[in-house]
């Protein structure tokens, strides 16, 4: 990009429009003049920050749990994941409170993404869901894959595409449960970078829709990580917010990486 010229700020007044034409002509590799429309200049400035309006997070559950989340719940197979996020979306779906986390009151929808189970154990999972939950909520929704045995991959085009179908269909949601990561994706690299690259522009864009995202994911033999590469994920690396390293977890605790998009 070329650089504008200095300026002599005591000297007079710069031709802000002709300096930023100038910056908005970039080289791509071949030489070819590529013209890239220049940032409004005035969203930049910390004043604009101050004063423009930006929404307050829409939380679901607690403060853990909102419409901008993106959380990867993680754990050894057979430890209740399934069961754990059922129960507490079908509480987000009420708008009732979950163990020691508040609700908010009112009723969310709720879509429950499963790529795993059986019909049959998918029924019987629900079954006891709404039993401990006193009712079935009439904002929970679920999708298994047994209903979509044509539903591709989603981290590829087709499989987003479906997905965001549904949502239209179900008049939006405000939160989507994946359950699981290696039933839903598919990647030849172990579920690194090259899987993820593939996915994190539909996560973003869910997130800029205001619909959180709840990936559940299996551990391998080594249960202090979810299984397969550790070179991309939405999280990073399993590390404390001071950026120490986490302790290695036992077998009998569920691990869960939160990010609040807002």
């Amino acid at each position: 990009m070329e650089r504008p010229p200095d300026f002599d700020w005591q000297s007079g007044e710069p031709d802000l429009e002709a300096e930023r034409q100038k910056a908005s002509k970039a080289r791509k590799p071949n030489g070819d003049t590529q013209w890239i429309d220049p940032v409004d200049i005035a969203l930049l400035s910390g004043t604009h920050w101050l004063t423009c309006d930006v929404p307050e997070p829409e939380f679901l559950l607690g403060e853990v749990v909102s419409t901008t989340s993106r959380i990867e719940l993680v754990g050894p197979t057979g430890l209740g994941k399934t069961n754990v996020l059922m129960a507490a979306m079908m509480t987000v779906a009420d708008g009732r409170p979950f163990l020691h986390w508040r609700g908010y009151g009112a009723a969310r929808r709720v879509l429950y993404v499963d790529g795993e189970m059986s019909c049959r154990l998918a029924k019987r999972r629900l079954i006891d869901a709404a039993r401990r939950h006193g009712a079935m909520p009439e904002t929970f929704f679920l999708l298994n894959r047994e209903d979509a045995p044509d539903l591709p991959p989603l981290n590829t085009e087709a499989g987003q595409r479906f997905i965001d179908a549904i949502i239209v269909t179900l008049g939006g949601v405000n939160i989507i449960t994946f359950d699981n990561i290696q039933a839903l994706l598919t990647g030849d690299d172990d579920f690194g970078a090259a899987t993820w690259s593939r996915i994190l522009p539909w996560i973003r864009d869910l997130t800029r829709r205001s619909i959180g995202q709840i990936w559940v994911h299996h551990t391998g033999h080594d249960e202090t990580h979810g299984y397969g590469s550790q070179n991309s994920r939405m999280a990073a690396r399993h590390r404390r917010a001071d950026g120490t390293r986490r302790a290695p977890r036992s077998r009998h605790r569920i691990q869960a990486l939160v990010h609040q998009g807002a």
